[in-house]
């Protein structure tokens, strides 16, 4: 996330497109019958990573937008991940069990901890544990 924060410091005027075009390949990606099992999408992301890295930015930048637009891609302020916390859950899942770069599986426990995704899991957990009452 640096390179890209640093991109914005110094008024790189490419970064909005870089994460704009990020934005609508993951549209693509997670309305894909891909996204649906965990074990397709860890697929599908190895091999995006190199459209990332083409598109995004270079190889750094890319990885960093791959990974930060997937997640910020199904997050919207005030109501979190609201209805798709499980697609999230998935995401993390596979960029991790995928054959993603270490700086991509790196970022995502980055992106991650930033988005308390570990606490969405334990709130999912808690929920099912009480049949699904708040």
């Amino acid at each position: 996330m640096i390179l890209t924060i640093e991109m914005l410091l110094q008024g790189d005027a490419q970064i909005l497109g870089l994460y704009g075009s990020a934005q609508i390949r993951w549209e693509h990606i997670l309305n894909s019958d891909d996204a649906d099992e965990l074990e397709t999408l860890a697929v599908r992301l190895a091999s995006e990573q190199s459209w990332f890295e083409a598109n995004c930015g270079g190889r750094w930048a890319g990885k960093e937008i791959m990974v930060a637009t997937g997640f910020g891609h199904l997050y919207r302020e005030p109501i979190g991940f609201c209805g798709n916390e499980e697609l999230v859950l998935r995401l993390r899942d596979a960029f991790m069990q995928s054959n993603c770069s270490s700086e991509v599986k790196y970022d995502t426990e980055r992106v991650a901890a930033l988005y308390s995704i570990d606490r969405l899991q334990d709130d999912l957990a808690a929920q099912a544990r009480s049949g699904g009452a708040n």
